[in-house]
Order: structure tokens, then sequence, then C-alpha cells
């Protein structure tokens, strides 16, 4: 008797480590196709379907699904290649459902490390602009623990940099962490900059699409003047460095175009490098501007002209 019950409690715990937990999936992602959890390498997939579906990533078929305890969730357990990102979708019936199609693995370096300390984040800034007259932006600074008063500090400048604040779920402030620590980069201050508005315009698109050198003098005439008088930042253009994606990235790139005193490192993804306000930039500027930037950059006004027919 001792031995059966030693047997049943011993499938039963195996039963129970075979099943994935997960409880840390959202049900509505779940009932959705699109639940999915990884650490490092390891992945878990959740769908809930009346028939066994079929997983694919990356376009290939990954594996059989299993289903979850008398429910109707199906669950599997994989390994991606990390530093990239993923796609994956099901097949249930021949038909597509569900699925994703950006997601990370990340490496080591994307996850809290014992011994590494941590940087601090400063509270939200709100900045009046007077180059964008009316203009309020938010901005927050993000300073490494290595951070020394009495040494001059590299700079990074983030475009749509709201979306790096949180830390767990864009990960960027503990990837900084990690390679600072490493020291794989240098000791840096970091500036995450929210595109502004007036009233409830967006400025988004003038600050970032427009063809100018407005935007980066307001980055080196009033953003930075604060930062410059909190930290010991660096002087050469070298040392400095700016980013950002789609129309940020394009931002970044005209930035140290016009100002590659300022900048002379940048770092755009999928920069929308096209035309989006080109016939609309001059508008946007004074006269003193429009003027001080054909002086400066007679080539793109005499482009500019040979295409409206002046």
């Amino acid at each position: 008797m001792r031995i059966r019950l030693f047997f049943f409690i011993l499938v039963a715990s195996c039963l129970a480590a075979a099943t994935p937990d997960i409880s840390k999936l959202a049900e509505a992602d779940i009932k959705k196709g699109t639940a999915v959890a990884g650490d490092g390498p390891d992945f878990l997939w959740a769908f809930e379907s009346a028939k066994q579906p079929e997983l694919f990533v990356d376009g290939q078929p990954m594996g059989t699904m299993k289903r979850s305890g008398q429910s109707d969730v199906w669950t599997f357990a994989g390994k991606l290649k990390t530093g990239t990102s993923h796609s994956f979708y099901y097949v249930v019936d021949g038909k597509t459902v569900g699925g994703n199609m950006d997601v990370p693995a990340y490496g080591p370096d994307s996850y809290e490390q014992a011994g590494v300390p941590r940087g601090k984040l400063s509270e939200q800034i709100v900045h009046t602009s007077k180059l964008y007259d009316g203009m309020t932006s938010n901005y927050w600074i993000y300073v490494p623990a290595q951070y020394d008063r009495a040494k001059p500090a590299a700079l990074m400048v983030w475009q749509d940099g709201q979306g790096l604040v949180r830390r767990e779920s864009n990960r960027s402030q503990i990837v900084f962490d990690n390679l600072t620590h490493q020291k794989k980069i240098p000791v840096m201050i970091h500036v995450f900059i929210q595109p502004g508005t007036i009233g409830t315009r967006a400025m988004r698109s003038v600050e970032y699409d427009t063809v100018s050198d407005l935007y980066a003098r307001f980055l080196r005439d009033e953003i930075l003047q604060e930062v410059y008088a909190k930290y010991n930042i660096r002087k050469d253009g070298y040392s400095r460095a700016i980013s950002g994606s789609s129309s940020g990235g394009i931002c970044a790139f005209n930035v140290a175009w016009f100002h590659p005193d300022q900048f002379s490192r940048v770092l755009s993804f999928v920069g929308s490098f096209t035309s989006i306000r080109c016939d609309r930039w001059r508008q946007r500027l004074s006269v003193q501007d429009s003027q001080r930037s054909e002086a400066q950059y007679p080539r793109m006004a005499a482009g500019r002209h040979g295409r409206s027919g002046k």
C-alpha cells in the first residue's frame, strides 16, 4: 500500500512539474493567441483553441503543442536565439490566427545582474520653450551609479525618450547599468526627451521632420543648458551621441548634420529619411530661420526652388 501511494505521489509530482506555468500570461492574450513569455533563450507560448494548433516561429514549425490539463489551452516551451527579435503565429484548420511580429529574445545584459549598481532616473522635468514659442516638453535624466562630478561624462540624447522611462518594460536602463559596470561603454548622462505640445497640438512632426537646425538649437540652447547646470558633461562632439527611431531617426541625423560640433555620433533606427515636411518646413520657421538656413545651405534652397518651379 505504501509503495502504491509513493508511486502515485511521484507520478503526480512529475505531471505537475511537466505542466508549464502560464499564470504570468494574460488570459486575454491567451484567448487572442498573442501570449508569449521569455526568459533569456527560454520561451513559453499558450493559446486557447478547441482544436490543436500548430505553432510557427520565424515561419518554421516549432513543435507539437500540448493541452494544459483538461482545458482548451495549449502550450509549448522552447528555446530561441537571443539578441534578436522573432515572430510567431498559429495555424488551426489551415487558417493563420494570432501571433506577434516582434518578440524580443533578450541577452544577459538585458537582465538585472548581481553586484551591478543601479543608476538613478530623475523625476519628470517640464521645459517651456522659447524657440518653439509656448511648447512644453517633458524630459528625464538617467545618471549611472559610477558618475563622478569631478570627471566630465559623455552624453546620450534619446528622442521619444518617454519610452525608456519604465525600467522593466524597455530594459534600456538595465543595459546601461550592465555595460557601464563592465566598462564596455563610458560613463554617460542619458537624456530621455519626449516630443512637445502646444496646448493640445502634438509637435512631434514639427520638431522631428522639419529639415532645419531649429531642433538642434532647441537642444543646445534650452534643454542641454539645464542639463549642464546639474552635471559635468564633456564638451566635444565625439563624446556626445543622439538617437531616435522613425521620424526621431532623421531628427537625430539632422541635429548632427547641422551641428557636428555638438554631436558626431548618431544612432538611427528605421529613420524616416524622406520629405515628410519638405513643402512646409519654411512655414514652420521664422523668416530669420529660413534666411539663415538658405544662406548656410544654398544647395538645399536651390534644389527646393528648382523642384517648385521658382
